[in-house]
């Protein structure tokens, strides 16, 4: 599990978040996911927008509307581009976003600092070929 997996499994189990896939494409300002159509109109305005995939991977902003027949959150226009469909993202009270990626960050830093976790250096490649 990396630190984006354990931050989707802890905002979901122990925060109340929902995480999903978008369903549609969207815009600079959008992700559609008609799975969100179960929450009633503005249910997320106020809630964090993190981007885990995607042309907007990264992006953490604010939900400033929501509608729930469509499943459409909008957010503050980002420069990057479209969030896309297929698109993984999180949904969580404000704030704990944030919270929680520091929490892992530091867990994550701690537990290589004791060697709890294996060192994987990704830039070295070995060649077998003969």
């Amino acid at each position: 599990m990396n630190r984006i997996q354990l931050l989707r499994h802890t905002a979901v189990t122990f925060a109340g978040a929902v995480a999903g896939t978008t369903t549609a494409a969207g815009l600079a300002t959008t992700l559609v996911d008609t799975a969100l159509a179960r929450y009633p109109n503005d249910h997320f305005i106020g809630w964090d927008v993190y981007l885990e995939s995607g042309t907007l991977a990264g992006v953490l902003t604010g939900c400033t509307d929501f509608v729930g027949s469509t499943g459409t959150v909008t957010f503050p226009t980002q420069a990057a581009g479209a969030s896309g469909s297929g698109a993984r993202y999180i949904l969580a009270k404000a704030g704990i976003v944030e919270l929680l990626r520091s929490v892992i960050k530091n867990a994550w830093s701690n537990l290589r600092q004791q060697h709890l976790l294996p060192y994987i250096n990704e830039e070295i490649v070995l060649d077998h070929a003969t």
